[in-house]
């Protein structure tokens, strides 16, 4: 009961939030959004009624003959709407939370699927303006906001959203990282230890995709980087401040 309480409130919350993650901002992708509205979700008269976890998960599926025709655009911004996102944060490993939503809902499947599945999400992560929480905003309002960024930094770290990006994106994508990094660093009641491991996680995978050689050789012999990298879990240590030090390192380079 505890956990649905919590997961109740989170998901509330985090609908709230829609509009301002991904939309705040310039945006060099589409403007105009297929996105499916779920029916169904916390806060409405027949989300009460559901009585088991297996329920929440069929009403929140996308129909198919939606899905397949939604632009890749829609179906991201439907993917961060999902009622059940929130269950990312129940496993004490990010990628392991990742899998098991993915697994449960059409609409994560489709879109890590789809061939433009990385340009997509970064011209939304680049549009999204850590800051434009007020900071005198409600501290359950900042989280809120916080998390949804993270959980689109999460479907970016995924192995299908890096893989179907061009070479040259993965710079750029990754100067992005690490601006939103330092805009984060200025708001850390917002951002705290999750969101910071979500964007790190981006940040550590994209070296590897890139691959900067300096920072493949250190994963070579650090279990701990090791650990976060593979399955995102903590495993203690400074491996946060390695992996934005590498990408310091990486773009200094490349200017």
């Amino acid at each position: 009961m505890k956990f649905a309480a919590i997961n109740l409130l989170l998901a509330v919350l985090l609908a709230a939030a829609v509009a301002s993650v991904g939309a705040a901002g310039n945006t060099d992708g589409p403007q105009e959004s297929d996105a499916y509205e779920f029916p169904v979700r916390p806060g409405t008269p027949e989300w009460r009624t559901l009585r088991t976890h297996n329920e929440k998960l069929q009403v929140c599926q996308v129909p198919e003959a939606v899905l397949t025709n939604m632009s890749t655009y829609g179906l991201a911004q439907t993917c961060m709407e999902y009622p059940m996102l929130t269950e990312i944060l129940l496993d004490i490993c990010l990628q392991g939370g990742v899998d098991k939503v993915v697994s449960k809902f059409n609409g994560l499947q489709e879109l890590l699927r789809r061939p433009d599945v990385g340009i997509t999400l970064y011209h939304i992560y680049k549009s999204t303006d850590p800051l434009a929480i007020d900071p005198a905003s409600p501290p359950f309002e900042q989280v809120s906001y916080s998390i949804r960024l993270a959980y689109l930094e999460l479907f970016l770290a995924q192995d299908e959203s890096l893989a179907s990006l061009v070479p040259k994106e993965l710079p750029k994508l990754l100067a992005t990282c690490l601006e939103c990094w330092n805009a984060m660093s200025t708001r850390p009641k917002a951002y705290g230890r999750v969101t910071q491991e979500a964007i790190c996680l981006l940040m550590g995978r994209v070296l590897l995709q890139i691959p900067y050689e300096p920072f493949v050789e250190r994963l070579q012999g650090d279990s701990q980087l090791n650990t976060f990298l593979s399955p995102g879990c903590p495993s203690g240590g400074a491996y946060l401040d390695t992996i934005v030090e590498s990408a310091r390192r990486y773009l200094s380079r490349e200017e």
